[in-house]
């Protein structure tokens, strides 16, 4: 089994086409991107009568003129976009694999160093165009990049132990300032090509095998728009890696193409019964659609990756050669466990299928975990206030 190639494309005129279709489309979306950045405030932004003068009657309009003057460019380079990925698909892979050179790579584990436990840590980052980042409350995506990538690597590995989700449980050592020792990241919304490779440069030296831009483009995915944003990072070798769009999806999800990414990781070897065999994991990276208005989007997309997932995993373990070590599928399922309109997703079948790693306390819905539970997710507008960032009154 070979492992991904570096780039999505297998033939060099493919690159230059897509070299092409870049240089043509990018003006546009981010000079709309930033026009539309004018428009929307964020708690961070001044509300003096110069600034809001500055922001919607000089740069916005200049922002919207420029993007006129790069809309004929802008629409040519999606109709190559378009052409590349209709005519050229079944050359084309989803996704950029970043890997050291092969004489830079540390020598295959033995049985003796195979790890005996590894952590993997999920994360949706928002790091999408400005205007959608600020939608959010978050601008300056620019900054948020680099600043992601550094508290990413912020470990402690004490925490692997998880003495603080013993009992008796004190919500003020629930949340944490720092993660710990992570082996593999699986990231949601990191949208842009150019913030994928930023964050496998942030991330590369401590996770040398990341998968970055990944999507497949069509009529049918996406409507040749918005990748996936999935984003995989790894300290073990990627052996295989597929992404699957999904099938079911309403209003906007048309236009972004989530799916379910799936990856197979080299561990080394382990010894079972006396022989010698390969040590394999699976990671599933998926992201489900929000708002998904009267139909029941989620579960569908939730069942579609459950079955992906146990396909792949049935058609890539060689179990002559190869022992099974963990399978885990993670992402953001945009649900919870107790919210009235994610009952069709509490009751959803995968939950019996896949070993919840959390406590019973924090997956019951009442009782003990319910008086110990801290909620993680806050609206926009105040998800910068001091009861949100300060770790102490966060778990208060």
């Amino acid at each position: 089994m070979a492992p991904p190639r570096p780039s999505r494309y297998s033939w060099w005129p493919l690159k230059v086409v897509d070299g092409l279709s870049v240089v043509l489309t990018a003006p546009l979306i981010h000079t709309l991107s930033l026009a539309g950045s004018c428009y929307c405030l964020t708690t961070f932004d001044s509300t003096s009568f110069i600034m809001l003068f500055l922001r919607f009657a000089v740069v916005g309009p200049v922002l919207v003129l420029l993007a006129l003057v790069s809309l004929v460019p802008g629409v040519v380079g999606w109709v190559v976009w378009m052409a590349l990925n209709t005519h050229a698909a079944h050359l084309i892979q989803p996704f950029y694999y970043h890997s050291p050179p092969r004489h830079a790579r540390p020598a295959r584990p033995t049985p003796t160093t195979h790890p005996r436990r590894v952590t993997v840590c999920s994360a949706n980052v928002l790091l999408c165009p400005e205007v959608v980042s600020r939608f959010n409350n978050c601008p300056n995506v620019l900054w948020r990049t680099k600043e992601i990538g550094s508290r990413l690597l912020r470990q402690d590995c004490g925490l692997n132990l998880h003495l603080n989700l013993k009992p008796p449980v004190c919500r003020e050592e629930v949340v944490v300032t720092q993660l710990p020792e992570v082996d593999v990241f699986i990231l949601q919304e990191v949208v842009e090509r150019w913030q994928g490779r930023e964050m496998v440069g942030l991330l590369g030296t401590k996770y040398p095998h990341c998968l970055y831009d990944v999507g497949v483009h069509s009529s049918n995915s996406n409507k040749f728009c918005c990748g996936s944003g999935l984003f995989l990072a790894s300290k073990y070798p990627i052996m295989d890696a597929v992404f699957h769009p999904y099938t079911h999806h309403s209003h906007y999800g048309c236009l972004v193409g989530l799916g379910v990414l799936l990856a197979k990781l080299d561990l080394g070897t382990v010894v079972r019964s006396g022989r010698e065999l390969a040590a394999v994991g699976y990671v599933a990276n998926t992201h489900t659609q929000a708002y998904q208005g009267e139909k029941n989007i989620i579960s569908e997309q939730l069942s579609e990756a459950s079955s992906r997932f146990k396909r792949y995993i049935k058609d890539t373990l060689d179990t002559r050669t190869e022992t099974l070590m963990f399978g885990v599928l993670g992402g953001d399922f945009n649900a919870d466990n107790i919210s009235k309109g994610d009952v069709a997703v509490q009751n959803h079948p995968l939950w019996t299928e896949f070993v919840d790693p959390l406590p019973a306390w924090a997956r019951s819905g009442s009782g003990l975990g319910y008086r110990n539970r801290t909620q993680t997710e806050a609206a926009p507008p105040p998800c910068h206030t001091p009861s949100i960032c300060l770790p102490i009154c966060f778990a208060g």
